[in-house]
């Protein structure tokens, strides 16, 4: 990522060097931003252009045309919702990667941790966020489903939302990952400039680079220390000796000087340890580790959710006009159905709650070999909406062995492919015609 393009606002290129005080690199990240902004828009205008397509087109009404638009809307969006649950997989493990990066770094720094009290808020940002990505592909499969559009409407509202702040967040990923693989290229360099002024170099390299055959810049001034308190001691210990018994009211005050003398002596021993740049330069090293490593990769990791993010919501925008329509078309085809067709499933499923009102027609032929049986006539029946296991019922007062042939798909357990009015008045017509001819072979 150090090799991306640096440019600023005016398209003029900027050092690469991690400066993030120098307002022309601010600009690079700042034009980062910018470019997924540009990339939202460009995404913005595409939608809005097919949402006008798909809104203003005209549909064709033949059913394969509609069987086949259905099942395409139904797999992109079973697609795109696999793709959005595959990107907040992605995003959790970012998230986690990214955090305990962050973590690391303020273990190594302890005495910066308040400069760090914003990581939490922005992991449980990111958790709300995939959250909300979970939430709308139930929604997008739910409402396909039971073909409510209302959860339509709600996963539409929704994904636009989720949509703006997956390019937000895709910037803001962008320009912090930019960033940190400067700072990663040459942290050094960085830090040296930062302390600049302050600190002398010598004791910034020291502790930078840590080298086994180089010197430490306190060594000098510690031996002298040393060397004071070995002499201080040495003298204390002569008075000790030959004045006290001369000077007996001396004795105390010697022995509280000596006593001083070995409490200062181990402080130092203590300073020098602490001075010594193995262990901050490890703390370094980890806090290098936890920054350029697991919390790069986080977020790397995260600006792939955002991209993948982005891209499910597009997909599902772009499917939600077409389901609409297939809801709709399919209540339009079903308002043509007679609420009397006894082969209505809606019939059906009232029939189980509602009696008969009265007889049915019967629709049977009956069979030549009926013998002793030719002396019956049929009862006038009347029209009834009852389901169609009472025109078998009432079938079988005229004959032991009747033959369906009129009655089509009796036989199965399901009502035939759904018919207009008109095709039912011409389907009992030809009814009334078989009565009519029965009757006349079996005058009464």
């Amino acid at each position: 990522l150090h090799s991306v393009p640096h440019l600023g606002l005016r398209l003029q290129p900027v050092n690469s060097t991690f400066n993030p005080g120098d307002e022309s690199y601010q600009e690079s990240l700042l034009f980062l931003g910018l470019v997924a902004t540009v990339c939202l828009g460009l995404n913005l205008i595409f939608l809005v252009a097919y949402l006008v397509c798909a809104c203003c087109c005209q549909q064709d009404d033949a059913v394969q045309t509609k069987q086949r638009h259905s099942c395409c809307i139904t797999w992109t969006a079973v697609v795109a919702g696999l793709v959005c649950c595959a990107a907040v997989g992605v995003g959790f493990y970012g998230n986690s990667e990214t955090n305990d990066g962050v973590y690391q770094l303020m273990y190594s720094l302890e005495d910066a941790n308040h400069t760090f009290s914003g990581i939490d808020a922005l992991w449980l940002s990111y958790l709300l966020l995939f959250i909300l990505d979970l939430v709308i592909c139930l929604m997008a499969c739910l409402g396909l489903a039971k073909r409510s559009k209302c959860l339509l409407v709600s996963m539409l509202c929704c994904g636009a939302l989720s949509l703006l702040l997956s390019w937000a967040s895709l910037a803001a990923d962008a320009a912090a990952a930019v960033a940190t693989s400067d700072f990663c290229v040459a942290p050094d360099t960085f830090i040296l400039n930062i302390m600049e002024g302050q600190i002398s170099t010598e004791v910034t390299r020291y502790y930078l680079y840590c080298s086994q055959s180089g010197s430490s810049p306190f060594q000098q001034t510690l031996t002298t220390f040393q060397r004071a308190l070995t002499t201080m001691q040495i003298q204390v210990a002569g008075l000790l000796q030959f004045a006290v018994p001369l000077f007996s009211t001396a004795e105390e005050d010697l022995l509280a000087i000596q006593l001083l003398l070995n409490s200062s002596e181990s402080s130092l021993h203590q300073l020098t340890a602490m001075v010594d740049c193995r262990g901050l330069h490890k703390d370094y090293l980890d806090a290098l580790a936890g920054t350029c490593y697991d919390g790069l990769q986080g977020l790397l990791y995260l600006g792939l959710f955002s991209f993948l993010a982005a891209l499910a919501f597009s997909t599902m925008i772009c499917a939600g006009p077409r389901a609409w329509k297939h809801f709709t078309t399919r209540n339009r085809d079903y308002d043509d159905i007679d609420d009397d067709d006894p082969f209505n499933p809606q019939a059906w499923r009232m029939a189980a709650h509602n009696p008969p009102r009265g007889q049915l027609h019967s629709f049977c032929s009956y069979s030549s070999g009926l013998g002793s049986q030719t002396s019956l006539q049929p009862p006038a029946q009347t029209i009834s909406n009852a389901p169609v296991s009472e025109y078998m019922n009432q079938a079988m007062l005229f004959g032991r062995n009747p033959r369906y042939e009129n009655v089509p798909l009796i036989g199965r357990a399901s009502p035939p492919p759904t018919y207009s009015p008109s095709m039912r008045a011409t389907y009992l017509s030809v009814a009334d015609e078989h009565l009519r001819h029965y009757g006349n072979q079996f005058p009464a």
